[in-house]
This record gives structure tokens, sequence and C-alpha cells, in this order.
């Protein structure tokens, strides 16, 4: 005998980020980058290069690390923001040309700017507790 049970169907909605989530999600992208940098890591995960003796012995008269950490005023890394984003992708950039200019010099010696595994993994899961948040609603 064959048995039929009428299941009512359920509507499933599609999660999809806002471009208010990708903000966030830009957000959680520089401030990974930010302490990545403060560790004295390059976009490899890896030790940056060492600084030259001289900048090396000028940074800790100021009370600063020894390290290339890209903070010596903090004024490259403050002027990283979400210069663009959507419902399909964020865009994190510099606000001020002359830090621009820095930061390009600075990525030719040893690449920082990016997302490492690193800061990768961390900026996905981050994303992914948004879209688990908003199944939850």
């Amino acid at each position: 005998m064959l048995r039929v049970r009428l299941i009512k169907p359920k509507r499933f909605e599609a999660l999809t980020f806002t471009r208010s989530d990708l903000v966030r999600i830009g957000a959680k992208a520089i401030e990974t980058v930010t302490q990545r940098c403060a560790r004295g890591q390059n976009v490899n995960d890896r030790a940056s290069k060492p600084l030259s003796a001289s900048y090396r012995a000028k940074k800790i008269a100021l009370g600063q690390p020894g390290i290339r950490n890209e903070m010596f005023s903090g004024s490259m890394l403050g002027a990283l923001t979400v210069v663009e984003a959507d419902q399909n992708h964020v865009t994190v950039g510099f606000t001020r040309q002359a830090e621009l200019v820095k930061a390009s010099k600075n990525q030719d010696r040893d690449p920082f700017f990016g997302l490492s595994k690193g800061d990768e993994a961390k900026v996905v899961y981050f994303a992914e507790r948004l879209l688990l948040n908003k199944s939850r609603r």
C-alpha cells in the first residue's frame, strides 16, 4: 500500500548582504589588516622586512617598536576606509592621495596591503556570522 502525505510548502527567502553589511565587512577587513601590520607582519602573514638601521633607531628613539608596522604616524593606516560598497562588493582604499603614495612605496618595499590568508579567514568568518544572524531573525 502506498501512503502519500501532503506537506505545506515552506517559503525560503534567499539571504543576501545589504550595502550596510558590506560596509561592516569592509570595516572588519580594515581592522584585520591594521592589526596584522601592528604585529609587524606582511600580506603573507610573515614578519615584515627589517627597517634600515637609521630608521629603526629613529622609531625606537620616539618610543615606537623598531619593526616595520606601517604606523610611524598612524596617518596612512588611519586613512583606510570603505570607498565603495553595494550589494555585490566592497572596496577598501585610502581617503587621501598622500597616504596612497606612501602606501604604494611601502607596498613596493614589502607588500602589506591586501588580505592575507589569516585576514581573509577572519573576514569570511565575520561575514558568515552576519548571514547566520540574519537567518535567525
